[in-house]
């Protein structure tokens, strides 16, 4: 019995207390076994409850992707008002709902994640989770289509066909 409250409490702390924003980007590196998970804040799961952020904190993230792999990012969410932002590396910029845990992909070099809070503590959480997939490889082929020549008959196949 005793145990569990100890449990309990401790992750009450550990979900205040484990915020990294700082003042400018804090980058985040992919780790070197890709095979496992990363989490931000870090030392949070998505068994944990949901980390509260401050006052007046705002967080500017940059997650670099490993080439050959992409990120599937499930963002957990929950502000009190609108405010939270990816950036693709193409420059398209998506806005993140509150508990909306579709997860979002983003490919080699990065993504940017924006978001913030003028309320008061307590009332806006903001979590991430990475998984690191690698991109499987696709076989090719190449059809040459001319002009004169009898059309081209393609079968359905998990091939990806390119006609030039």
């Amino acid at each position: 019995m005793i145990r569990s409250i100890v449990l309990v409490l401790a992750s009450f702390v550990l979900a205040g207390s484990c915020y990294e924003c700082h003042n400018g980007t804090t980058v985040i590196n992919p780790p070197s076994d890709l095979t496992q998970p990363t989490y931000f804040p870090s030392g949070w799961t998505e068994d944990q409850p949901l980390p509260q952020m401050d006052s007046d904190q705002s967080c500017f993230l940059n997650v670099n992707v490993p080439s050959g792999y992409y990120a599937s990012v499930t963002f957990h969410k929950h502000m009190d008002l609108p405010g939270g932002y990816v950036y693709y590396s193409n420059r398209k910029i998506s806005i993140l709902e509150n508990d909306d845990f579709n997860p979002f992909f983003f490919t080699k070099p990065y993504f940017k994640v924006s978001v913030g809070t003028n309320t008061s503590p307590g009332l806006s959480g903001f979590a991430f989770k990475i998984v690191w997939i690698p991109i499987p490889d696709v076989q090719r082929k190449v059809i040459d289509v001319n002009k004169g020549q009898p059309p081209v008959a393609v079968s359905p196949s998990s091939d990806f066909i390119t006609f030039r």
